[in-house]
């Protein structure tokens, strides 16, 4: 009877530990899945609503520095005044010093301390000592007052440093924002090549779009929202090239005046609420039109990564299927 060589249950542990191990060594893992251009996008979006946060804030931060600047500029006029009264009072006081020194006017300030009686040359005294007192009170308070411009420029510098210090956050934060944009954008370009930024259509309702803001897709007549007419022009390229058709586009934006629920209401969105309004919604008709057909298949599994998706509402047992319609950016 021939032996049996099949490995002990410890040996064909270790076996399985050998190859873990190994996989690991060598690097294979399974790695996360590239994000689609849909939420690629999203990212973009979220990154530019920071930016214009953080931007705001800038020119917040620059407007206290500003300030704290003009602050600061003040406090130096002020100093600059106050010091420059010391050194003349100084200079006065000094120069009566060295002229009774030197005996200069020594006559007038004989004749100044003259007197008929010892009444009137104490009296003369007296005032000589008002000068010198109301002197020594004016330096005394010249020099306060130096102290509290003084305490003010410390202060008015210590908060020039602090708004410097905030505003250089701010920019450091905004630099990082800016480069994460340019990031994700070149992520963009590299899921979904030659997809394009939008043209603003914020400043128009449902449905009344202009032509001059949407850009022709499938090379025209139909219209989309210029990022999603690239995107979809991306997506039927992959599509032919797998499937060897051409991908069938029914219709795409609907202006007001076009909507069709007059005429098939039980199907189609009322008038200025349709997503084919806003330009980001195509009906596509052919192979596309129906659900479990190879096209529709195709759709299913590859659309996302144009940023083209099946809404929830129109599967399959939700009450409207519609497996012709498609949204840009996951909308509905």
């Amino acid at each position: 009877m021939a032996s049996s060589h099949r490995p002990s249950s410890r040996l064909s542990v270790l076996i399985a530990l050998a190859v873990v191990g190994l996989s690991v060594w060598t690097g294979v893992s399974s790695a996360a899945p590239e994000p689609t251009a849909a939420e690629t996008q999203q990212q973009i979006d979220e990154q530019k609503a920071q930016l214009e946060t953080v931007t705001t804030e800038w020119e917040a931060a620059k407007t206290v520095l500003e300030q704290k600047r003009a602050e600061g500029d003040q406090a130096n006029q002020q100093l600059g005044v106050i010091q420059a009264r010391i050194e003349t009072l100084t200079s006065e006081i000094g120069g009566i010093a060295a002229a009774a020194y030197k005996g200069d006017n020594l006559s007038s300030f004989g004749s100044f301390i003259t007197s008929e009686s010892p009444d009137e040359f104490i009296a003369k005294l007296n005032t000589l000592d008002a000068i010198g007192a109301r002197n020594d009170e004016t330096m005394v308070e010249l020099g306060e007052a130096q102290q509290d411009v003084a305490d003010l420029k410390e202060t008015a510098d210590k908060a020039l440093a602090a708004a410097a210090e905030s505003e250089q956050e701010v920019v450091a934060k905004k630099t990082a924002i800016e480069t994460t944009l340019a990031e994700l954008e070149a992520q963009l370009e590299k899921v979904s090549p030659g997809i394009v930024p939008d043209v603003d259509t914020s400043g128009y309702a449902n449905g009344q779009i202009p032509a001059s803001a949407l850009c022709p897709v499938a090379g025209g007549p139909n219209l989309l929202q210029c990022q999603a007419a690239s995107a979809y022009d991306q997506m039927a390229a992959a599509f032919l090239a797998d499937l060897g058709e051409e991908l069938c586009l029914g219709n795409s934006y609907r202006s007001y005046a076009q909507s069709m629920y007059a005429s098939n209401p039980g199907m189609t969105a009322k008038p200025g609420t349709s997503n084919h309004g806003w330009g980001l919604a195509v009906d596509l008709c052919g192979g596309a039109a129906s659900f479990g057909t190879t096209e529709y298949n195709w759709l299913k599994s590859n659309g996302g990564q144009y940023g083209w998706v099946h809404p929830n509402w129109a599967e399959p047992g939700n009450g409207r299927e519609e497996p012709w319609h498609w949204e840009f950016g996951n909308i509905s």
